[in-house]
């Protein structure tokens, strides 16, 4: 009996291990990412990427361009200066602009920190770009209740650098420098006075990867910040803390876009993965948000069982 069992084991050992060599050389061989996201940027008249997990570089394009205009992924850094005040004990979430602007005293609708940070102010950017002033333009009628609807208007974060200036008693220029750029050794990013900030693709691929850490927020803060606001009415919205926020094979997706004259940026973030893009393109055809989507995509199919082509969310 015993020398039955000892044969029995060994024949099943011995099958089970020529079905995994025969299933190892009949599996597919695995996708090479590079080459998938050269094959998705063949339309880009120009391009450059960078990628990264646990803050250490995995692959790096050949560089394409020098100094980038970081157009609207700044939101983020303003949105996290914001956070940082929170943290500093120097503003609330809930305060309202009339606390520190006498211009929003007789405001009939209480336009909040929160909603400035999350693009539900409900400031249209019609308004904010015929308005003379920028307090006018949260004057004018506002498109919904703050808090119940979300709306993406530039101006929630010129009123937000606003306040961050009152509460820090300095230009923002010298506060994002200090508390930002120099901790993450951001050396060739500028924010210039008149509000323009030019940055490089390293930079930008130090400040996306540090989100995975709490070098310049601590932890309980950064889960607030890239928290999506709950809406009164409609469920929960889709911008946090500058971030848009996706849904991709069932993992949380976070990203940044910028869209500048015929350059187009892209940070990208799977936090439950901890991998994060950065993606350059030149090209004003080319939907910027699909194809971050689609790179990130193709760095997670090894991890992704069934991956297909991500969808940008209506």
């Amino acid at each position: 009996m015993k020398r039955i069992s000892i044969a029995l084991f060994y024949t099943l050992f011995v099958l089970g291990l020529i079905g995994g060599i025969y299933g190892f050389f009949r599996a597919p061989l695995p996708i090479d990412p590079v080459a998938k996201v050269e094959q998705l940027l063949v339309d880009a008249q120009k391009y450059e990427f960078r990628v990264s997990r646990f803050e250490r570089e995995i692959y790096a394009s050949p560089p394409q361009f020098e100094a980038l205009l970081a157009g609207r992924v700044s939101d983020s850094w303003i949105c996290l200066l914001a956070m940082q005040c929170v943290a500093d004990k120097m503003l609330t979430l809930d305060d309202s602009l009339s606390l520190y602007f006498d211009e929003f005293g007789e405001q009939d609708a209480v336009i909040k920190i929160r909603h400035l940070m999350n693009h539900t102010s409900g400031i249209t950017p019609n308004a904010a770009f015929a308005a003379p002033t920028l307090f006018d333009a949260a004057f004018r009628p506002l498109a919904f209740d703050p808090g119940s609807e979300v709306l993406n208007c530039s101006t929630n974060i010129e009123l937000l650098i606003a306040v961050i200036e009152k509460v820090s008693h300095e230009p923002i220029s010298r506060r994002i420098e200090r508390d930002l750029f120099e901790p993450l050794s951001m050396t060739a990013t500028r924010w210039q006075d008149d509000g323009t900030c030019t940055t490089s693709i390293d930079d930008l691929a130090k400040w996306t990867a540090s989100m995975n850490s709490n070098r310049v927020l601590p932890l309980r803060a950064m889960l607030e910040l890239l928290t999506p606001p709950k809406l009164v009415s409609t469920g929960y919205g889709d911008y946090a803390g500058g971030w848009l926020i996706e849904e991709a094979q069932g993992l949380r997706c976070e990203l940044a876009i910028s869209r500048a004259s015929d350059q187009q940026i892209a940070l990208i973030r799977f936090p439950e993965k901890t991998w994060t893009a950065v993606l350059v393109v030149q090209g004003s055809q080319i939907d910027i948000t699909q194809l971050g989507l689609d790179v990130g995509l193709a760095y997670l199919e090894r991890e992704v069982r069934g991956a297909s082509r991500l969808k940008r969310k209506d």
